[in-house]
């Protein structure tokens, strides 16, 4: 799979996201979801869902500059970027409905489950990459 396909497979992803439970990516102000593209230079930028702005992702100390949402979607966003641009495995446990163990963390409620089946489709594979087990649950 190449970028420009990968490209494709997260934002086909974040829109399972954005549609479901609490929005994460989307701006109902502006009807506008956030997603990956390759600028005119061929480097990769996330475009903001509220501010529109296309931010930069090459050396990632400033680049949040204009992302409107907060660390954990930073942290997410960061770990797309790495799998677009080098292959680098999802980690598939922050897309899970931790609501047994912790609570709901995410605030999504039963409106997880279609985002942890679509995050196990895009990227794991089920022969022999299920979501892991995490410590301490049953």
């Amino acid at each position: 799979m190449n970028k420009a396909d990968r490209i494709k497979q997260v934002n086909t992803f974040i829109r399972v996201m954005a549609d479901n439970g609490r929005r994460f990516f989307y701006s109902k102000k502006f009807d506008r979801y956030g997603h990956f593209f390759l600028g005119f230079d061929g480097h990769l930028r996330w475009r903001d869902e509220y501010t529109n702005k296309a931010i930069y992702l090459t050396g990632m100390n400033n680049w949040h500059k204009g992302f409107t949402n907060g660390g954990t979607l930073q942290s997410i966003v960061k770990m797309f970027t790495d799998y677009i641009r080098k292959g680098k495995p999802v980690n598939l446990n922050y897309f899970r409905n931790f609501k047994d163990w912790r609570g709901d963390v995410w605030g999504y409620g039963e409106a997880m489950t279609p985002v942890t089946e679509a995050a196990q489709a895009a990227f794991g594979n089920p022969a022999n990459s299920p979501l892991s087990p995490v410590e301490g649950e049953t």
